[in-house]
């Protein structure tokens, strides 16, 4: 009785395992829910400011005109050091109209007040001599002026031409490193070329180079040498010291009488 009790049991537990293998063989694992997407920190909006630029190339000497600078937006926090904003100055376009142009600008480049000769009533000119300075006009070749190729701008030596004692010609530096203000009525490159011809050339020197420069002119020509674009531009133009031969004809006029060395009157 009992093996036929326990054959019975097994055969249950048989009929229920096999039913239970065939279930799941025909059931599917349940889908996990989709995820929420994790939303991204909001970010504030970075803060924009108008700021003054120039709309075209402003070339030095130009009087501005309506279109040549305009307001743009621009990130506060990178505002450009001595930029103009419409907020501080709403005014600056039409305050700026009339005004020369002291330095070239190019598209896109920050306004500032320093780029300008804001007095409308001054010449380009003599807006552009340094404080102290003085402009003068030295007549010109082409020879003189290295074949055209010295411009507004550049810096020369300007040397004396003298008839020396063995009758030869001799040039010495009479000034060096003076800044070129124009060369005939030019005072900045014309686009697109190289070289001026003009009558003339100005520089800026100190009122007593400018007195030596018209004293020499009376006497003997004078001619300009270019100088290479390095670091002595923006030093102020020099006068070389009398060489030794100036010197030693100095000291052979002295006198001396009783141990006391006196010179004659000139």
């Amino acid at each position: 009785m009992k093996s036929t009790r326990s054959l019975t049991y097994a055969v249950a537990l048989v009929a229920f395992s096999g039913a239970a293998f065939l279930v799941g063989r025909n059931s599917t694992a349940p889908v996990p829910a989709p995820m929420a997407p994790i939303a991204a920190p909001q970010q504030a909006p970075e803060k924009m400011i108008e700021i003054l630029l120039a709309g075209k190339a402003l070339p030095m000497g130009k009087r501005l005109a309506t279109d040549d600078i305009i307001w743009a937006n621009w990130p506060e926090a990178h505002r450009p050091p001595n930029s103009i904003t419409r907020t501080e100055r709403p005014t600056a376009i039409e305050d700026f109209q009339g005004v020369l142009v002291r330095q070239n600008i190019v598209p896109g480049e920050t306004v500032t007040s320093d780029r300008f000769i804001l007095d409308k009533t001054k010449s380009f000119l003599s807006a552009l001599l340094l404080p102290g300075m003085r402009a003068v006009a030295i007549p010109a070749t082409p020879v003189d002026t290295a074949g055209g190729f010295i411009l507004p701008g550049d810096r020369v030596d300007i040397l004396q031409v003298v008839a020396g004692a063995n009758g030869k010609t001799n040039a010495e530096p009479l000034i060096t490193n003076v800044k070129v203000l124009a060369v005939g009525n030019e005072t900045r490159e014309p686009e697109g070329q190289k070289t001026i011809l003009g009558s003339t050339l100005t520089v800026e020197v100190f009122p007593d180079q400018a007195e030596l420069i018209a004293r020499v002119q009376k006497l003997s020509g004078l001619t300009m040498s270019l100088r290479p674009f390095s670091g002595d531009t923006g030093q102020s133009p020099e006068t070389p010291k009398p060489d030794q031969a100036a010197k030693k004809e100095e000291q052979a006029i002295r006198i001396i009488r009783n141990g006391v060395v006196t010179s004659p009157a000139r």
